[in-house]
């Protein structure tokens, strides 16, 4: 079946490629295409000609050349987090492919590509933007005279100083305010990779045992442990614990869990 590579800018020519994979960092496969540079000149030139006509020549920065190598999904969360050049669409290939665009009466494909990414925990949702480091502008799928048509189809990262790094399609890679961009972005939602838990593998005798997490103070965390341990005392991001007196052994299937 034929396979076909989307972004909300860009169904134009149809490329050759071969489908590969990546991995969240929790392990999840996420479907991957790799993919020839394509006609760099015309990308280079039809992202120029974009800022030049939103005025935004001067605003935006460019930062890496215009390649179909690699799309905005796959540098926010696979490339700036070391992985190779592929391109990553938010949906599956095997929904796009019972997708057509042009009818009004398809159902457009969810962004269950993409999602792996939070859905199997290694990253997870905040609602300040200041604290996220990946962004994105989620799904909004709207029939138009031309066909289907997902404009907030993108993913970004966020940097330090709040502007945002991110790849247009095949167009250049860009450091931009978070609307300067062709996409929409009243629908964004922020991320940041779930930190690991840092404290003693095993809990022996009645001594305590403390447990701490890597996050911002302002990000809520709610301490839970299994029956045979007890809390001792928490603050939001540690948690002092020791084995309940009241068991006369620790379980095999013990927990300590931060929410």
């Amino acid at each position: 079946m034929k396979k076909i590579i989307l972004c909300s800018l860009f169904l134009g020519s149809i490329c050759n490629l071969s489908l590969s994979q990546v991995y969240t960092p929790n392990g999840t496969v996420v479907e991957a295409h790799t993919l020839s540079a394509g006609d760099v000149a015309l990308f280079e030139a039809q992202a120029a000609g974009w800022l030049a006509d939103h005025n935004l020549t001067d605003s935006v920065q460019r930062v890496g050349a215009a390649t179909r190598e690699y799309n905005c999904h796959s540098f926010a969360w696979n490339i700036s987090e070391g992985g190779n050049n592929v391109w990553v669409n938010a949906f599956l290939d095997s929904d796009y492919n019972s997708f057509n665009p042009y009818n009004s009466n398809s159902i457009p494909p969810l962004p269950q590509n993409i999602s792996k990414y939070w859905d199997d925990g290694s990253y997870i949702q905040v609602s300040n933007e200041s604290l996220a480091s990946k962004v994105w502008y989620g799904s909004c799928w709207t029939w138009t005279v031309y066909g289907w048509s997902d404009n907030c189809d993108h993913s970004a990262v966020r940097l330090s100083n709040g502007l945002y790094k991110s790849k247009w399609g095949a167009w250049p890679l860009y450091i931009h305010a978070y609307n300067d961009c062709p996409y929409t972005w009243s629908n964004r939602k922020y991320y940041i990779k779930r930190p690991a838990l840092s404290g003693p593998r095993n809990i022996c005798g009645q001594e305590t045992y403390t447990y701490t997490i890597n996050l911002p103070n302002n990000i809520p965390v709610s301490w839970n442990v299994s029956s045979d341990i007890r809390i001792v005392s928490e603050q939001n991001n540690s948690v002092t614990v020791e084995r309940n007196p009241n068991t006369y052994y620790m379980y095999t299937d013990s927990y300590i869990v931060a929410d």
